[in-house]
């Protein structure tokens, strides 16, 4: 017996130490390597460790220069340990249709990134993914729009849906099916933002009649369910072909921007483009393969749109708190499945973008929805955007990093930020 004594001691504390080991990493801000999957309203890692997705939305490479901004100013690498530096885990990269079937040389935007000229767009997405993952960052690929978007977004409205004529559905699932294929063997790639931001077409008023004829809608309507506009079925089918080849990846979908509601004036509410996702308490998304979901809605403040009427003299902590929990909080409540914001932000400047008491202000709304994040730690989110510049090298004014991409743009936003990174 006294021969056994060492190695039964040994085997005690290793397993001591294994338990304390596990008690101590519930919680992390860095995941571990691995594939990522969702339990109740947590994203968890291979380890099963508790993960926040505190991502930063890295735009550019859905234009026609097909490229995130910002190459032709700084080196990959030095953008990508700036990322790492400021606490971020995850990029969010919008990418489109157009670039993943044609896959384009890319000849421009890489003045500081020389080594990347003449290369396909998808071996530049390469290796900003290889870069990524060896700074030990993530990367969710969002499906911006069918075709390339011009450098100045307000020149070309994205489409309503998330396929048109000249890309129908089958090619954007097949599209989605080539990219699940190309990463399938490389957990830097956690996930797929399925759709940016469906909507409804103008013009308005929004009402009714418009939700259920000029753009996404989620769900049956009086048991009549439209193929052609449910988005829900769209992401199932998307997110389904998605899962067949990797069934380790995350699913992300987003809202839509008008739901029937009868106690509203015309029939509907009206909220952001992807933000509603009051339909999912009737008819939730279902994936062929389990504990892959994450709901994604958008959420902004008036910067965005001064003439929502949630902003007002009127508007409290506790009314914008409701607002959040009406159209997707009530998911966390719930216990249905995570959330995953994917972009909301504020401007870098003046001050009071993040500070203001003042009722229906940006400031306030900024308040809130920080709150609302810190009171819910297992909520991830995705500030829009990292971009100093845009495309067309044009100075941003909701940006973490300032017009050079070498500081931030304000300390105070970036302050906010780092106070709601980890879990």
């Amino acid at each position: 017996m006294l021969l056994f004594a060492p190695l039964l001691l040994g085997i005690l504390l290793l397993a001591a130490l294994l338990a304390g080991t596990s008690a101590r990493a519930r919680h992390s801000s860095q995941p571990s390597w691995g594939w990522l999957h969702t339990k109740g309203v947590w994203v968890e890692d291979s380890a099963n460790q508790h993960v926040r997705i505190a991502g930063v939305t890295w735009y550019g490479m859905e234009t026609y220069q097909y490229v995130p901004a910002g190459l032709d100013i700084r080196p990959l690498d030095a953008i990508i340990k700036l990322v790492k530096s400021m606490g971020f885990n995850t990029i969010r990269i919008p990418i489109s249709d157009q670039l993943v079937r044609y896959n384009p040389i890319v000849r421009y935007g890489l003045n500081a990134n020389r080594s990347l000229i003449g290369l396909h767009a998808l071996k530049v997405l390469d290796r900003i993914v290889a870069d990524a993952g060896s700074a030990g960052l993530h990367i969710i690929l969002d499906n911006e729009n069918s075709a390339a978007r011009p450098w100045h977004h307000l020149s070309s409205l994205p489409d309503p849906l998330w396929y048109n004529k000249a890309y129908p559905q089958k090619v954007w699932v097949a599209d989605w099916v080539k990219l699940a294929k190309r990463y399938r063997n490389n957990p830097t790639v956690i996930g797929f933002d399925l759709r940016n931001e469906p909507h409804t077409n103008g013009p308005g008023p929004w009402s009714l009649k418009t939700y259920l004829k000029q753009g996404a809608t989620w769900g049956p309507y009086k048991g009549r369910v439209d193929r052609k506009t449910d988005w829900r079925l769209g992401a199932e089918r998307g997110g389904d072909a998605v899962l067949h080849v990797n069934p380790h990846l995350l699913i992300f979908v987003e809202g839509v921007q008008l739901y029937p509601d009868s106690s509203e004036k015309r029939g509907v509410e009206s909220y952001w483009w992807g933000g509603i996702l009051r339909g999912v308490k009737e008819y939730p998304v279902k994936l062929n393969v389990a504990n892959q979901l994450v709901y994604s809605p958008h959420e902004w403040g008036p910067q965005k749109l001064h003439a929502m009427p949630n902003f007002n003299s009127h508007t409290t902590d506790k009314s914008l708190d409701a607002m959040f929990n009406r159209n997707w909080g009530y998911i966390l409540k719930r216990h249905t499945a995570p959330i995953w914001i994917g972009e909301f932000g504020t401007c870098d400047t003046p001050r009071s973008c993040q500070r203001s008491s003042k009722h229906g202000s940006q400031g306030q709304w900024w308040q809130a929805i920080k709150s609302y994040l810190r009171h819910h730690p297992y909520a991830g989110w995705s500030f829009f955007a990292l971009n100093g510049t845009n495309s067309a090298d044009s100075h941003s004014n909701n940006s973490v990093l300032d017009k050079t991409w070498t500081h931030p743009a304000s300390k105070l936003l970036l302050k906010d930020l780092r106070a709601i990174q980890a879990p």
